[in-house]
């Protein structure tokens, strides 16, 4: 479970508390083959929990940041402007990369106006020199455009959990002041359980 205080219309505060509880990993229709919510809908059930705000996270994409901002400002809900972005070593524009890539997946929430302008930057970065396959950036693209934004560790897929099972780098210390936040899942799955024995180490 991952909660915050919300800050403003866009963003989330610095410090995370218990109460009020937020979405700030979601899914929508806009996510491939991973995510079947309908942005009404899903601000209706969110207003209908009781719960004040609520973040969209695509994998890759932002189309459906601005549907879910109108949405959820037109029923009363806080809107956070998010994406789950996937991380490549690679260089980006490179050509010719054959192979299988292991991509990492980070989460990357817009606290501010400017981190709203530089996740939109580093969307469309991915969504076209950085586009092989799946639509990617890599460390030095989110260094570039890494002011106003809060990067959350994801899934057993994310960024940090990957680089602490390998004991390699991360994108910790991108973010100038290190508003890097731990999600901690209980996935009642065997695979997911075995890959994450690390979080004891």
């Amino acid at each position: 479970m991952c909660t915050a205080d919300i800050d403003g219309v866009t963003g989330i505060g610095e410090e995370a508390t218990m109460t009020p509880f937020v979405h700030l990993h979601t899914h929508t229709e806009y996510s491939l083959f991973d995510g079947i919510s309908r942005i009404k809908d899903l601000v209706a059930y969110v207003k209908e929990l009781g719960q004040e705000a609520l973040a969209i996270t695509d994998h890759g994409v932002m189309y459906g940041s601005v549907y879910l901002y109108k949405e959820a400002l037109k029923q009363g809900i806080k809107p956070i402007i998010g994406c789950e972005v996937y991380v490549t070593e690679r260089e980006l524009g490179a050509q010719d990369l054959g192979g299988k890539e292991k991509l990492r997946h980070l989460i990357l929430l817009a606290e501010t106006n400017e981190g709203y302008r530089n996740l939109s930057k580093l969307d469309t970065i991915a969504n076209t020199v950085g586009y092989w396959r799946k639509p990617r950036v890599n460390r030095a693209a989110i260094a570039q455009y890494a002011d106003g934004l809060i990067a959350l560790s994801a899934c057993i897929n994310g960024e940090l959990p990957q680089a602490k099972q390998r004991h390699g780098k991360s994108s910790n210390g991108i973010f100038k002041h290190s508003v890097v936040k731990i999600i901690l899942l209980n996935y009642r799955i065997t695979d997911y359980r075995k890959k994450k024995r690390y979080v004891n180490h």
